[in-house]
Protein backbone atom coordinates (compact mmCIF):
# COMPACT_ATOMS: atom_id res chain seq x y z
CA UNK A 1 0.00 0.00 0.00
CA UNK A 2 1.48 3.39 -0.97
CA UNK A 3 2.25 5.95 1.72
CA UNK A 4 -0.27 8.84 1.82
CA UNK A 5 0.98 12.10 0.32
CA UNK A 6 -0.99 14.36 2.61
CA UNK A 7 -1.61 14.41 6.32
CA UNK A 8 -5.05 15.49 7.46
CA UNK A 9 -5.10 17.71 10.54
CA UNK A 10 -8.32 18.66 12.28
CA UNK A 11 -7.79 22.25 13.43
CA UNK A 12 -8.31 23.13 17.06
CA UNK A 13 -7.89 26.37 19.04
CA UNK A 14 -4.10 26.03 19.19
CA UNK A 15 -3.90 25.55 15.41
CA UNK A 16 -5.82 28.79 14.78
CA UNK A 17 -3.77 30.75 17.32
CA UNK A 18 -0.56 29.61 15.61
CA UNK A 19 -1.81 30.50 12.14
CA UNK A 20 -3.18 33.94 12.93
CA UNK A 21 0.15 35.69 13.33
CA UNK A 22 -1.28 39.04 14.36
CA UNK A 23 -2.63 37.46 17.57
CA UNK A 24 0.35 35.38 18.59
CA UNK A 25 2.93 37.88 17.33
CA UNK A 26 1.53 41.02 18.92
CA UNK A 27 4.02 42.18 21.58
CA UNK A 28 1.34 44.02 23.59
CA UNK A 29 -1.46 41.45 23.13
CA UNK A 30 -3.81 43.92 21.48
CA UNK A 31 -7.27 42.56 20.80
CA UNK A 32 -7.54 44.04 17.30
CA UNK A 33 -10.70 42.05 16.59
CA UNK A 34 -12.31 43.60 19.66
CA UNK A 35 -11.74 47.20 18.69
CA UNK A 36 -12.58 46.58 15.02
CA UNK A 37 -15.82 44.95 16.20
CA UNK A 38 -16.52 47.95 18.48
CA UNK A 39 -15.99 50.42 15.63
CA UNK A 40 -18.11 48.32 13.25
CA UNK A 41 -20.98 48.33 15.75
CA UNK A 42 -20.75 52.12 16.17
CA UNK A 43 -19.06 52.06 19.59
CA UNK A 44 -16.37 54.56 18.59
CA UNK A 45 -15.27 55.36 22.15
CA UNK A 46 -14.25 51.76 22.89
CA UNK A 47 -12.95 51.28 19.37
CA UNK A 48 -10.70 54.33 19.63
CA UNK A 49 -9.22 53.05 22.89
CA UNK A 50 -7.53 50.30 20.93
CA UNK A 51 -8.48 47.48 23.26
CA UNK A 52 -12.12 46.91 22.33
CA UNK A 53 -13.08 46.42 25.94
CA UNK A 54 -16.46 47.43 27.28
CA UNK A 55 -15.24 48.09 30.86
CA UNK A 56 -14.06 51.68 30.67
CA UNK A 57 -15.78 55.00 30.08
Amino acid sequence: MPKPKFQVVIPDYKYWRQNIKCQTGCPVNTDSRGYVRAIASGDYENGASGDGSQNHK
